[in-house]
């Protein structure tokens, strides 16, 4: 913790859209929260006015996430406001300057999108204590809330979901994950207001997804990773002997996304999106590479090399996991395209092939839809423990390039 705040402050009133706190917010004297930056671009929030003895100030440098989170947090606030107590905070950065709290999102505000800060006094008080301040003076009792919206730059809707994967209409009961890909990019941290899983009658699936602190976008924020809850997949675990599997053989279900969802601008997308599609039974097999069939190109050619699955495998990892070696195993350049619902994936080389040996290689980390990888069968416990480690084991195969007859 540390370190000055320099940056410009405005009140809500003053800079992004202010908003009504639902009547329960605890006026003070002294203690405010205010916005930290641009008017029309806040970066962060402030708790001003705090009076603390130097033993209790010293005491917040020892404060870690959970510290902060539980005594100052800001959520982002849900369509069903009595949903906003079983919302996570988003993530960010917390420092201590004099008098002055502050937080700064670890991913910026997002335009459009409504957020609540509040800060308890009395929380604050009884985690400094933890931390060995026996008595604490000065801190004012109640709560202090903020509400606010950054203003978008447009207005009009241009972005779409251009795509959901897996394609194929027919998905295994233990489908392990979505992607969803979008024209532009998108607000992160409001996905699980937008998206839902229903039977074919309507019937909303309760909390099918895994929901993390940090949202699985890629670096431009147009591809987004919606995993299925892992407890809702393996039979024996608590959530599924609760309330049961998120997807059932033999029943039909769609994944909605509704089309309020922000883009990066604030802004609502185009339209609407749903995948229908029938689930059948668990994929309990692992895939191999020998099963893969290659039809190979002729030498002095461009022809693409053509892999076809049994199955269809994950789509993101099909795009950066396989790749095509020379006899000296240097990596050939080209472009990888992925079709018939992820069942074929095609090698176009920028230069022409040459007569010789090649290898074929792919990580163990390529997965089928339901997270069994060329390494290992699925496993709920590795993949909450262990997915995060980057696995760089590979297996190959080899295939000979010929000339023309």
């Amino acid at each position: 913790m540390g370190g000055s705040i320099a940056c410009a402050e405005s009140s809500a009133e003053e800079g992004a859209e202010a908003l009504p706190s639902n009547g329960n917010t605890v006026s003070s004297s002294s203690l405010r929260l205010a916005l930290v930056g641009e008017s029309s671009d806040p970066i962060g929030v402030t708790l001003k006015g705090l009076t603390l003895e130097p033993e209790a100030f010293q005491a917040l440098n020892q404060f870690d996430v959970e510290d902060w989170k539980r005594a100052f947090a800001v959520y982002v606030v849900p369509a069903d406001e009595a949903l906003i107590s079983s919302i996570p905070p988003i993530s960010g950065r917390y420092s201590v300057d004099g008098d002055l709290l502050r937080f700064e999102p670890l991913f910026g505000f997002e335009k459009g999108v409504e957020y609540l800060a509040e800060f308890k006094a009395s929380v604050l008080s009884l985690r400094l204590k933890r931390k060995g301040v026996p008595t604490v003076n000065g801190i004012q009792d109640g709560d202090v809330q903020l509400r606010f919206r950054s203003k978008p730059n447009r207005v009009e809707p241009l972005t779409e979901l251009v795509a959901i994967y897996p394609s194929v209409s027919s998905l295994p009961e233990n489908l392990l994950k979505f992607y969803l890909h979008f024209s532009q990019p998108m607000t992160w941290g409001t996905y699980y207001r937008h998206i839902h899983l229903e039977r074919k009658d309507g019937t909303e699936i309760v909390a099918p997804f895994l929901q993390l602190d940090e949202e699985l976008w890629d670096p431009s924020g147009k591809r987004m990773t919606i995993l299925i809850d892992p407890g809702r997949i393996k039979s024996g675990l608590l959530p599924r002997d609760e309330v049961g599997p998120a997807l059932e053989s033999g029943k039909e279900f769609r994944l909605l996304v509704d089309s309020k969802w922000p883009d990066a601008e604030g802004i609502p997308m185009v339209e609407g999106f749903v995948k229908s599609f029938r689930v059948i039974d668990p994929d309990v097999v692992r895939p191999t590479m020998s099963t893969w069939r290659l039809n190979l190109p002729k030498a002095n050619t461009k022809e693409p090399l053509e892999l076809t699955f049994p199955e269809p495998l994950d789509h993101a990892l099909l795009q950066r996991v396989v790749w095509v070696a020379d006899q000296d195993g240097m990596e050939i350049e080209g472009e990888v395209k992925i079709d018939l619902g992820e069942t074929r994936w095609r090698f176009s080389p920028t230069k022409a092939w040459r007569e010789g040996i090649y290898q074929l290689y792919a990580e163990n980390s390529l997965e089928d839809l339901a997270g069994n990888s060329l390494g290992r069968l699925f496993e709920v416990d590795s993949f909450l423990t262990v997915s995060r480690r980057v696995e760089r084991e590979t297996v190959k195969r080899a295939f000979q390039i010929k000339a023309l007859p």
